[in-house]
């Protein structure tokens, strides 16, 4: 049914009430989202006739459902049907979706021309758009991997994943295999000849050795008609179970414990939770289809756990505490069945798109750092010789965040060892590349330009084995900025990590900086606080402050800059560079004597440099900033 609305606040609040499928929604809500920039009672009167408006509209055409009180908005029609339902329905049945006949299926158009109203709404469609991508795409992941299916209907499903995502390498090469099989070697090869050129322009990369063999052994007639080599589930994403023998993770589907949530919500929330730990490769990420199976509340979920060979386990329940609901998630280690982290989540009535983020970003950035901490107590207590390639990489990055030169450079035989071991495994490059960076930053590098050199080589063996590893992705992104000023490429990097885990807080993080680079302060900020609010007890914390140091001293905040700065400064180990920027901050704010002691205790770290070298060396894409910063730590004390 088509509803005629003129008002465009009132067809976007049409489409928020449906897509949140909230019992109901705060008045003050949707007056913050939709007139963020008016006062309160500006924006409280525009809600009342725009929902006045949507109510006559929605009454006319015989559907009254809409019902707003004092405090609440709310939507009667339980049986509202999306487009996303319908078409997550016919993938489901291994039929190809009208939306995707008509050329309509994706999630990027969604409200498309609605992101202007407000910037907290255009920030609810990016975040809806993602949702609806990622459940498409883990729909037909599910579909296209099923070995038993028949070839006609993987084949569709490959296709469709290929269209909402062209740099899927792994619906690329299911579709390759099984137009093979039926005959059509042309349409194979051109599939791989669309994949390698959207990665050549979109991530400057080739696609992975996986796919350049499969397509060497169509050309030269090898291919086996019965693979063995099936698709591998998204979850458990290259380089996570192979070479580096990570620990396995079983996240199990949440119970309800009589909160009536359809299953699909609740899956998705647990879905969500396995694609955005496979994207960060620390673990091995069991597929969420092989944990889809238990549902039982008696369900023993360490046992299960075991079942899959699962080192750890993330089980929870849902349940209804007053007028909304309680998440209560844990770790647990299946072989001493110790609960090794928990946590409760309370949201409204329903879980919205928004109350989802939450939880998982909670989730992946406290989940996986404490799975290291536990891998690393266990491996200490092992001799070096007897590391295995994943203990090794485990072990360089603690070595390497204690930021000592004696640790570092014991990190750095440990990944030569690794890259020696498993040459074809992607993790320890991106941390090589990460290694040869640290260096340049911290004063330790005996050539600039083969360090130089390295950063971007190992970066580009890395994404080249894994195209989709985070880290790498992440770091790459910073050092383009950082090292090379190519601020494009450093922003596509980054969109790109996001999209693979849009919650990781790191990514957010680094990408701050490149923002403050090309002088957009407003993005910087934004970043470098949702990386805090992501993961606000990070123990690697000093980073996020350094990131707002350097953010609000380019915006001219000084004093906040210095606040964030000395923050930094208090925790152990941080980042040399923190001396200078926090130097600065206090000297452009009035603080002349306590940026001179700031500045002497960071020449003591990094003896050997020159503001000349700073200000030539400095990724500022303006100039003028740059020459402003050099002015700044001459009158600090810094040696010109």
């Amino acid at each position: 049914m088509l509803v005629p609305l003129s008002n465009r606040r009132a067809r976007a609040i049409l489409a928020y009430l449906v897509l949140e499928r909230a019992s109901s929604v705060p008045r003050d809500r949707l007056a913050t989202l939709f007139w963020s920039e008016s006062s309160e009672r500006h924006a409280r009167n525009s809600l009342r006739q725009t929902l006045f408006e949507l109510r006559d509209a929605l009454s006319d055409r015989g559907c009254d459902v809409l019902r707003a009180d004092r405090e609440d908005v709310r939507l009667l029609h339980d049986d509202i049907r999306l487009d996303l339902d319908l078409a997550l329905e016919a993938i489901a049945s291994g039929i190809v979706p009208e939306s995707f006949a008509a050329g309509t299926l994706g999630a990027g158009q969604m409200l498309a021309g609605y992101e202007d109203l407000s910037a907290e709404f255009g920030d609810w469609v990016e975040a809806t758009r993602r949702y609806a991508h990622g459940r498409l795409m883990r729909a037909l992941e599910t579909r296209f991997a099923s070995g038993a299916l028949p070839g006609e209907i993987r084949w569709r499903m490959a296709e469709m994943a290929l269209r909402l995502d062209p740099l899927h390498e792994g619906a690329c090469r299911t579709f390759m295999r099984l137009a093979v099989d039926a005959g059509e070697i042309g349409i194979a090869l051109r599939a791989y000849a669309d994949l390698y050129e959207a990665m050549d322009r979109q991530l400057d990369m080739e696609p992975s050795e996986v796919t350049q063999a499969l397509v060497a052994d169509i050309k030269l007639g090898r291919l086996n008609s019965n693979p063995s080599d099936q698709p591998v589930a998204p979850a458990a994403a290259s380089g996570s179970l192979g070479f580096g023998h990570a620990p396995l993770v079983a996240v199990l589907p949440f119970q309800q414990m009589g909160a009536r949530i359809p299953n699909h919500q609740v899956d998705g929330l647990a879905g969500d939770i396995v694609c955005q730990l496979a994207g960060l490769r620390d673990l091995g990420v069991i597929s969420f289809g092989s944990t889809l199976r238990p549902r039982d509340g008696e369900l023993d979920a360490r046992a299960f756990g075991r079942t899959l060979n699962a080192r750890f386990v993330v089980s929870g329940t849902i349940r209804r505490t007053g007028q909304g609901l309680r998440l209560a998630i844990d770790l647990a280690d299946t072989e001493s069945g110790i609960v090794l982290w928990a946590r409760s989540f309370d949201t409204g009535p329903a879980i919205s798109f928004e109350d989802q983020d939450r939880v998982v970003a909670a989730i992946v950035n406290t989940l996986a750092p404490r799975v290291r901490e536990v891998e690393l107590r266990r491996i200490r207590g092992k001799r070096p010789e007897s590391l295995t390639v994943y203990e090794r990489i485990v072990v360089a990055r603690e070595l390497m965040s204690t930021y000592e030169l004696p640790e570092y450079e014991a990190a750095r035989r440990l990944l030569d060892e690794a890259i020696a071991a498993e040459p074809d495994y992607a993790e320890p490059y991106a941390l090589l590349s990460d290694w040869h960076s640290r260096a340049l930053n911290e004063g330790w590098s005996r050539d600039r330009a083969a360090d130089v050199a390295a950063v971007e080589r190992s970066a580009r063996t890395a994404l080249r084995l894994d195209g989709d590893n985070v880290r790498a992705l992440t770091l790459h992104g910073h050092r383009k900025s950082l090292l090379h000023r190519d601020y494009t490429s450093a922003q596509e990097s980054f969109r790109r990590a996001l999209e693979v885990a849009p919650s990781w807080a790191q990514t957010w993080a680094w990408s701050s900086y490149t923002y403050s680079y090309i002088g957009d302060t407003d993005e910087a900020l934004r970043r470098a606080h949702r990386a805090l609010t992501l993961s606000p007890r990070d123990r690697h914390a000093h980073d996020f402050y350094s990131v707002l140091c350097v953010a609000h001293y380019t915006a001219g905040d000084y004093s906040e800059a210095t606040e964030w700065g000395l923050r930094a400064l208090e925790e152990t180990p941080v980042l040399r560079a923190t001396f200078r920027w926090t130097a600065a901050s206090l000297l452009a704010s009035g603080q002349a004597a306590r940026a001179r002691e700031i500045m002497r205790m960071g020449m003591e770290q990094m003896p050997n440099q020159s503001v000349r070298e700073v200000v030539r060396l400095s990724p500022y894409r303006d100039s003028v900033r740059r020459d402003q910063l050099g002015s700044h730590l001459i009158a600090a004390g810094f040696p010109d």
